[in-house]
């Protein structure tokens, strides 16, 4: 016998055209909210790519505080290039 699950079909749609958001990103901070609402899912971004997405709003130690508190919060990713000390990391948007 197969389970009926009709009901739960359209949820997703129907949740996406209601422009229901994650509560954690109403309650980020306004440099917060500016460096996580210009960046785009699946797409990698540098440091300096995340702060070009700002235009010279945010000094590079608040961006660096911004982006941080983006991690903890588990909505955004990052990663080193290298494994090397000092190597670049990418960012991304989960």
């Amino acid at each position: 016998m197969q389970p009926n699950f009709t009901p739960l079909a359209g949820m997703a749609e129907l949740l996406v055209g209601c422009r229901i958001e994650d509560h954690v990103v109403d309650q980020l901070s306004e440099k917060q909210k500016l460096i996580y609402t210009s960046m785009q899912r699946r797409k990698r971004y540098s440091f300096s790519e995340l702060m070009e997405m700002t235009g010279g709003a945010l000094t590079i130690t608040q961006a660096r505080r911004a982006v941080y508190k983006l991690q903890t919060l588990h909505l955004v990713n990052s990663k080193r290039i290298n494994p090397r000390i000092n190597s670049h990391a990418v960012y991304w948007r989960n």
